[in-house]
């Protein structure tokens, strides 16, 4: 090997090795910076000249093993064994090749030892590196626990402008671990519960502001979900049940899979807020906007709702058992697969509204408006229709069992395939309906004559 290529060679290796030695650095230096902003962001404390003079610490000793590296392999050359007659000999008729093998030799230990140095220097740093960002990172949980233990013991303060720093606190905790979020959660779910009026206090009309302020952060601690995205993921499960909290605004937060069982929420700001799968039994929501609220799959047995807001409202697979909307305008509301049995529903606006599977088993209905209802392939067995309207309304595959129909308005509606086994239809209007040939009677079935 010439001296040429030599040279070239260990230029080359020098150049990897560096090459891979800033790789390595710039990811774990932008892995501790972002660690650090995190830290600083939760606790205030700055590390960042901290981690500068760290990182010049480590990148002197890189430089010194490879300063080190590159001495030893500087040396002096070893003394070589005295040569024998057949290599003097060998040396004065090719003189050349000698001098190549002493090259080669002197190329192979260079190598040798450019590539343990950089081992060497890589693993150092790597090891550095991590042990800092281990201890940046144990740091941190230690700094969240002090400030999470400091706020809890505020929240018992008398100064209600402590209990607030105290509350806002925990808000900033939560949002940086998402570790601790569900504890959190649960220590302001529980502060709301008793910090609420005692029963027998007269109830004012709006929370006190450090409640106001725990229920507005348990709503909007999680993240929104996304479109197809399965819901359980930002479930809050709040447990809420029994609150006194009148006029409380809950406008727009996500409290989803929130227990709120016989909570007190009249009057209250529900409008756009995401309730699914939320626990309303009981609740009282008299006089509560919930204007444009999803209520999906939430539970509103015997919930009091009267002069409740409605419009707009998403209560597709809602529970309203036994659940009393007299009178109440409903359209526009979506009850697609909502459970309705034993509801009261009296003169209720249904016009239009899209009752598709929906279980009315035993719903009063008398005097209801249900013109061009989508009622297909739902349950009104033993319901109580008689005087509502279902002009236009679709009943194909309805099943109307024993329901009372007695002078219903059936003008126009569709009743192909329905079970009108046991009905009462005396003095109902059927003009024009369709299907009726086609709907599954019996000789209990009792049609206008």
């Amino acid at each position: 090997m010439t001296p040429r290529r030599a040279r070239f060679y260990r230029a080359l290796i020098w150049l990897i090795g560096a090459l891979i030695v800033v790789v390595i650095a710039t990811a774990t230096v932008s892995l501790l910076w972002q660690a650090a902003g995190r830290l600083r962001d939760v606790t205030g404390v700055d590390l960042y000249d901290e981690l500068t003079v760290l990182l010049l610490a480590v990148l002197a000793c890189a430089a010194l093993v490879i300063g080190m590296v590159r001495w030893t392999v500087r040396l002096p050359r070893p003394r070589l064994p005295p040569l024998t007659a057949e290599q003097i000999e060998a040396l004065r008729s090719n003189p050349k090749d000698h001098f190549d093998a002493l090259i080669a030799e002197r190329t192979t230990r260079l190598q040798r030892w450019s590539t343990w140095g950089v081992v060497f220097g890589l693993l150092f740093t790597a090891g550095s590196l991590v042990y800092t960002a281990r201890s940046l990172e144990t740091s941190q949980e230690g700094q969240i626990t002090d400030h999470y233990t400091q706020a809890i013991g505020q929240l018992g303060s008398k100064n209600i402008d402590v209990r607030l720093g105290a509350i806002y606190a925990l808000q900033r905790l939560a949002n940086d671990s998402e570790r601790d979020r569900p504890t959190i959660v649960d220590v302001l779910s529980a502060y709301v519960r008793q910090h609420d009026p005692e029963p027998k206090a007269k109830l004012p009309e709006r929370p006190d502001t450090d409640v106001q302020a725990a229920l507005t952060i348990l709503g909007a601690l999680h993240k929104e979900v996304e479109i197809g995205q399965d819901y359980e993921v930002a479930a809050c499960g709040c447990d809420l049940r029994h609150t006194r909290v009148p006029g409380a605004d809950l406008s727009d937060l996500r409290l989803i899979r929130a227990d709120l069982s016989s909570a007190d929420l009249h009057d209250a700001r529900l409008e756009g807020a995401d309730l699914r799968g939320a626990n309303l039994r009981d609740a009282d929501l008299t006089g509560a906007d919930l204007h444009g609220a999803d209520l999906r799959e939430a539970d509103l047995g015997e919930a009091a709702l009267t002069g409740v807001g409605l419009f707009e409202t998403d209560l597709r697979g809602a529970k309203l058992l036994g659940t009393d909307l007299r009178g109440m305008d409903l359209t526009g509301t979506k009850l697609r697969s909502a459970a309705l049995l034993g509801a009261d529903l009296r003169r209720a606006d249904l016009s239009g509204v899209d009752l598709f599977h929906a279980d009315l088993t035993g719903a009063r209905l008398n005097g209801a408006s249900l013109i061009k209802a989508n009622l297909f392939d739902s349950d009104l067995s033993q319901a109580k229709l008689n005087g509502a309207d279902l002009s236009g309304a679709d009943l194909s595959d309805a099943g109307l069992t024993a329901a009372d129909l007695r002078d219903a308005n059936l003008r126009e509606a569709n009743v192909t395939g329905a079970d009108l086994r046991q009905a009462d239809l005396t003095g109902a209007d059927l003009t024009g309906v369709v299907g009726l040939d086609t709907a599954e009677k019996d000789a209990s079935t009792k049609l206008p004559s």
